[in-house]
């Protein structure tokens, strides 16, 4: 810059747009989309039907990815900048060079939300500072804030102010100002981090991630355009805290400003229902005996859930991407992939209507070792889809629709891809089976189980 000071573009929320842009640009009509098988389950009647009798099929179409790099330095050099910069140096550091000192940082795990009233995608995403540990064991987390305009450019030395009060401004990219405990001498600080937003209210998303307290990990939002109470703890009413409290999926249902769901067992298909202001939580449906002891099973959480882009009369539907986790199959001990669920509300009722078997959009997923590689001969084998940063109908046809993913690889590469196709797939469905049962989920379960062995082993073979 020609002055020594720096320039801050300056914008407000719910008034003045960053980009004048829409979220479904010219860029991504036109970009190369290249088709996806999609195989799935759907919920059955009986017991003993073959897998095959209800599984429906059909091909969606997906962009190459768009990774987003960041740099650990810029990272390093905003964290000093803030009330964590303790937290963050070592003594030994004092006589080490800076690409040394940068082995010690990593960021990973990107999730998006289109923010409107700013013409946005507000993206976070988890750094980590391993000091002498190892990647397993780092001695703090954070959130990084970024922004980036329709087409995932990244908009730097954006102030954003939401309130007149002392600190409601904020400039991008920023590290949110989480409360961290501090636990047996150490500082951890937040992991898992993800953004949703609800529909209704669409300027105000919040950041939902695990972090460990002096009782438990527990499951927090942090709401960061509030100017005040931006972090919220989680609890389960008359329920003692487990242990570890992760995964929880966000959604929010229509007509409900004040509460944001969470779907809290995939296995065993459990629906909270959480206050914003005061995190008290209740479960509003739970599949089957809630005293029934299920495992956990393959199924872990991943994306957000977000609305069916046109609205049915008599149910409230949502589509997401969960992962799966196959251990010891194909080609490595411990394999993520992500799957389609749709997710259906009748009345009080909660059922998945549509599984899917593990997809991979076509890449050809990093090896966890090496940047270099593509083997699946390692520990672990992670692709993931971290968040469904906006689904829009262009023309409001459902043949037109524009998804928006973040992915993440290895747990180091964050990537973006759009998908078209998957509103007219759910369309197709037939998602009238109310009387879905315990028993029938069981029957999905076990379906979706086996193809996923299968897709390890196919991918194994290949890699």
């Amino acid at each position: 810059m020609a002055s020594s000071h720096r320039r801050i573009r300056s914008t407000i929320l719910h008034r003045t747009p960053v980009s004048t842009l829409p979220v479904i640009s010219q860029e991504v009509i036109t970009a190369d989309y290249h088709p996806t098988l999609l195989t799935g389950f759907i919920p059955t009647d009986s017991d003993d039907s073959d897998c095959a009798d209800f599984s429906p099929s059909g091909v969606i179409y997906s962009t190459d990815k768009l990774v987003l790099h960041d740099s650990l330095k810029d990272i390093r050099d905003s964290l000093l900048k803030t009330q964590y910069k303790d937290l963050v140096t070592l003594e030994d550091e004092e006589k080490m060079n800076i690409n040394d000192i940068l082995k010690r940082w990593y960021t990973l795990s990107g999730s998006s939300v289109w923010i409107p009233g700013m013409k946005a995608h507000l993206v976070v995403s988890r750094v980590m500072y391993l000091g002498t540990n190892g990647r397993s064991d780092p001695l703090v987390s954070f959130v990084r804030v970024r922004l980036f305009d329709p087409d995932f450019n990244e908009l730097k030395d954006v102030a954003l102010k939401f309130s007149d009060k002392p600190d409601g401004t904020v400039t991008f990219p920023y590290i949110l100002p989480v409360d961290i405990p501090r636990e047996e001498s150490r500082w951890l600080g937040p992991e898992d981090a993800k953004i949703a937003v609800n529909p209704e209210t669409p300027d105000d998303p919040i950041v939902i991630f695990n972090m460990q307290n002096s009782v438990n990990r527990a499951m927090y939002g942090f709401y960061p355009f509030r100017p005040e109470n931006k972090q919220v703890l989680f609890s389960i009413k008359d329920e003692e805290p487990r242990k570890k409290e992760k995964n929880w999926t966000p959604f929010f249902v229509p007509g409900s400003p004040t509460t944001v769901n969470f779907v809290y067992d995939l296995q065993k298909l459990t629906i909270l229902k959480c206050s914003i202001i005061t995190g008290i939580c209740e479960k509003e449906f739970v599949s089957g005996d809630d005293e029934q002891n299920h495992g956990i099973g393959i199924f872990r959480g991943g994306s957000n859930l977000v609305p069916f882009p046109t609205s049915f009369t008599d149910k409230d539907v949502w589509v997401g991407f969960p992962k799966t986790h196959m251990e010891s199959c194909g080609c490595s001990g411990h394999i993520y992939r992500p799957y389609l669920m749709v997710l259906v509300r009748k009345g009080d009722f909660y059922y998945r209507a549509f599984v899917s078997t593990p997809l991979d959009f076509g890449i050809e997923v990093r090896s966890w070792e090496s940047a270099e590689s593509t083997s699946c001969q390692t520990a672990k084998n992670v692709l993931a889809v971290n968040s469904i940063s906006n689904w829009d109908l262009l023309d409001d046809g459902l043949d037109k629709d524009y998804m928006t993913i973040t992915l993440s690889e290895a747990d180091v590469v964050n990537s973006v891809l759009r998908v078209r196709g998957i509103a007219k797939f759910v369309d197709n469905l037939t998602m009238d089976d109310g009387s879905t049962t315990l028993s029938t989920s069981n029957k999905i379960d076990e379906c979706v189980t086996t193809g996923s062995k299968q897709y390890c082993q196919r991918y194994g073979e290949l890699h």
